[in-house]
């Protein structure tokens, strides 16, 4: 669909209605407060945001609702959006200085510095285990004779090391 607007009869057509189902749709949405950009000749053009909402009317009146519920609904979710769009419009308008209560400012620093707690105690607890590894492997070192017959048992301890530093 293009962003220029469209006419009544290719809104129709992409409906798959009859023009006069349109034009009655469009009547009543507008009695209710809807409304469509028209031109110089005061002929409507529809956008896509009017084509989606027709296009939901269509949709509830094929579940078995009166047309007059389905514009209540129709109206109801485009008065919701444009103020959901109008609250997203000053969000972005405002300064971009937040700011925040005393008690929220707390909270966010406490978890912070849980967290960095949290990261310092499970590296040291890693490096205490591997100094623990290390410190085994000295002590069995410490017990064999230094003799080339014994440099296969120190192969075999190394490679246990190893071993466990990789799990």
């Amino acid at each position: 669909m293009n962003e220029f607007g469209i006419f009544s009869k290719e809104v129709a057509t992409s409906l798959d209605i009859p023009t006069s189902n349109l034009r009655k749709w469009s009547l009543l949405l507008e009695e209710s407060g809807y409304v469509f950009e028209r031109n110089e000749k005061n002929q409507r053009i529809y956008y896509n945001r009017d084509v989606n909402a027709l296009s939901q009317m269509k949709i509830f009146m094929e579940k078995n609702r009166n047309i007059e519920d389905a514009v209540k609904v129709v109206i109801k979710r485009v008065q919701d959006k444009k103020s959901a769009d109008e609250t997203l419009s000053v969000i972005r308008d405002s300064d971009s200085e937040i700011t925040l209560e005393k008690s929220d400012l707390k909270e966010i620093m406490q978890m912070a510095i849980k967290t960095a707690l949290v990261e310092q105690k499970n590296e040291f607890t890693s490096l205490f285990k591997e100094y623990q590894q290390m410190a085994a492997v000295a002590q069995e070192e410490k017990k064999l004779p230094d003799s080339n017959d014994n440099w296969v048992a120190r192969m075999k301890l190394e490679h246990k090391f190893r071993g466990k530093t990789k799990n």
